[in-house]
């Protein structure tokens, strides 16, 4: 199940940048979400949780890689 908190449309020089925070959850052997479109952004403060093993994880937006 994915939930969207908010999404933000910024413009820069005439190019919409789509940041969103987003609420996954999914079990410790799914593949944990990328963003799939150059124009959409996983912020800072998304969270997966895996649901088998209750572990939280936190997107680190500069480095695309969820931290636990």
């Amino acid at each position: 199940m994915v939930t969207v908190d908010s999404i933000e449309n910024q413009e820069f020089d005439n190019f919409k940048l789509k940041r969103a925070a987003f609420d996954f959850s999914g079990l410790s052997t799914d593949e944990k979400p990328k963003p799939t479109y150059e124009s959409t952004v996983i912020r800072n403060g998304s969270t997966f949780m895996e649901m088998d093993t209750g572990t939280l994880y936190f997107y680190d937006e500069e480095n695309q890689e969820w931290r636990a």
